[in-house]
């Protein structure tokens, strides 16, 4: 039995789950009942924190809000991009975002084949000025900043997941 009772905030679960999820998926040797409990219990958890407020490294009040269907595909997003393409260094969590680089520029067919990979759970964007792919889920809010990616990191919380080279694309 799975449980995220050790995690007192909303970044804890999320950081938790993303370790879980890369060692128990059905894609790295898990099983599906496995990831069922687990994805339940964090869901649970997750729940139980809607309208935890703390002060961020910014000295601003934050509030996290439970919604399900954007935690589902923050996570599918983020479990999808470290499972199907090849040469991605990191998979980061940063708030509500799901942030990728590559170990190299990838060639014109695999970025293409990585936004295509994605459009059922959102879109992919290159985002230039911070050298990434990132995904937001629907309906968020998109503005420019001028903060560096450590500050955003800092005030929105993140999660980087170390990911293993997949020899190849999947088909």
């Amino acid at each position: 039995m799975y449980t995220f009772d050790d995690c007192s905030k909303p970044a804890e679960v999320k950081q938790k789950m993303a370790r879980l999820a890369f060692r128990h998926h059905p894609n790295h040797g898990g099983d599906n009942d496995t990831m069922r409990q687990i994805l339940e219990a964090y869901h649970e958890r997750l729940e139980e924190l809607d309208r935890y407020t703390e002060t961020g490294s910014d000295g601003k009040e934050h509030t996290y809000y439970y919604n399900e269907t954007r935690e589902n595909a923050q996570l599918n997003a983020a479990i999808r991009a470290a499972l199907v393409v090849k040469g991605i260094a990191t998979v980061e969590l940063v708030g509500t975002w799901v942030w990728v680089t590559f170990h190299n520029k990838p060639d014109k067919p695999t970025r293409e084949t990585f936004k295509a990979i994605f459009d059922d759970v959102g879109k992919f964007h290159w985002n230039r000025k911070r050298g990434t792919w990132q995904w937001k889920p629907a309906g968020s809010r998109s503005r420019a900043s001028s903060l560096d990616n450590d500050t955003l990191k800092a005030v929105h919380g993140s999660e980087r997941v170390a990911v293993a080279q997949p020899a190849a694309l999947a088909s």
